[in-house]
């Protein structure tokens, strides 16, 4: 049970009843404006962090500021009360500014992938096999990006993928009711909605050997290793196990899962991680890690976003892509081979390690 950082209430759902604040942050159904004003946090603290004119901000006369924006994009609405109000066009104009753009990221080798909220996508970065090339990609709920290539899930529960093919890992036409995507190095996994998986791409070491699976609820892709989340709570994996990655058969009450180059981690149902595999450079060292929401898993490096909004990274840090100390209030985290990416609730998006293929500069 959580309490909603706006109103205080304990919620169990999202949007909270009593105020309307959007944990789950689903812009599609509840378009929030990224105004979060936590209990306790000045006005004048957020007019600096959200960069709004907050000293002209609408108050409604419930006593509520927190606002979201209609779907006609003209007119404020109290997410207390309900009511409806017109805001100065400045302040409308700001505040439809610093609304999000995007709602997922995915980070491959050398280049980014950002899922916009109209369900188009951005990449960025390196695109020597075409893996950037989804500008024509509408109607995309999520994505995932590996080595070379980079996989879409749309709507109607089909799958898009571009970038290189060596080994039939873009070969996913013919897939139907998926709700989820991995990318591995050379294979990709897809979650359908009965709980089992189909793959496609090298099998080299067994990494597409899960035919067998079920009751799968979230699944992750690492370099050649593949791994699902049951319904129980329990982890599967197949694929190369050379330094224990796929070592997961006694780990229960598992909500959240990653995989990176030759480790995976999982998020336990109190918030605590555990991570199995390669820790040479102290990657898998998640043992004291708490309030833990979700975690990404570079090639050497694991990243962990709190429920506070903080980002933790332990791992290789040649690129500083461990450096993350400094990000707060971050809603969502991706991790490439070498870099990380964060996006902030107020829809500024964060980057930090290695940019040798420009996989962070700005998208077009």
């Amino acid at each position: 049970m959580k309490n909603c950082p706006v109103c205080g209430r304990e919620a169990r759902l999202w949007p909270c009843p009593e105020c309307g604040f959007d944990e789950s942050r689903d812009y599609e159904h509840y378009p929030t404006l990224s105004i979060p004003q936590r209990l306790g946090k000045p006005i004048s603290a957020l007019q600096k962090e959200y960069h709004l004119p907050f000293k002209s901000m609408l108050q409604c006369p419930c006593g509520s500021r927190l606002f979201y924006v209609d779907l006609t994009h003209q007119t404020y609405v109290c997410s207390r009360c309900g009511g409806t109000h017109t805001p100065k066009p400045e302040i409308l104009q700001a505040a439809l500014h610093a609304r999000r753009q995007y709602k997922r990221l995915a980070a491959g080798f050398t280049h980014s992938v950002l899922l916009r909220e109209d369900g188009k996508v951005n990449a960025v970065g390196s695109n020597t096999f075409g893996q950037c090339n989804v500008a024509g990609w509408t109607d995309m709920v999520s994505v995932a990006a590996a080595l070379f290539h980079t996989v879409g899930l749309r709507r109607d529960g089909t799958v898009l993928a571009a970038g290189y093919n060596s080994d039939g890992q873009c070969n996913v036409d013919g897939w139907r009711d998926i709700i989820a995507v991995a990318a591995g190095e050379k294979h990709t996994v897809g979650l359908k909605g009965d709980g089992t998986l189909v793959c496609a791409g090298s099998n080299g070491y067994g990494q597409c050997d899960v035919e067998g699976w079920r009751g799968i609820t979230a699944i992750a892709a690492g370099e050649n290793h593949t791994v699902g989340l049951r319904r129980d709570g329990t982890v599967l994996a197949a694929g190369l196990n050379f330094s224990g990655q796929c070592s997961v058969s006694g780990w229960t009450k598992i909500s959240a899962i990653t995989a990176g180059k030759e480790h995976t981690v999982g998020v336990r149902e109190d918030g605590t991680v555990v991570a199995v595999g390669q820790n040479s450079d102290g990657r898998c060292s998640v043992s004291g890690w708490k309030d833990i929401t979700a975690v990404a898993a570079g090639n050497c490096h694991t990243v962990g976003l709190r429920e506070n909004g903080s980002v933790i990274a332990v791992g290789w840090n040649k690129y500083g892509q461990c450096d993350t100390a400094d990000w707060q209030d971050i809603s969502a985290i991706a991790a490439g081979a070498y870099h990380t990416l964060a996006l902030r609730q107020d829809g500024v998006l964060l980057a930090i390690g290695d940019n040798s293929g420009g996989q962070y500069e700005t998208p077009g």
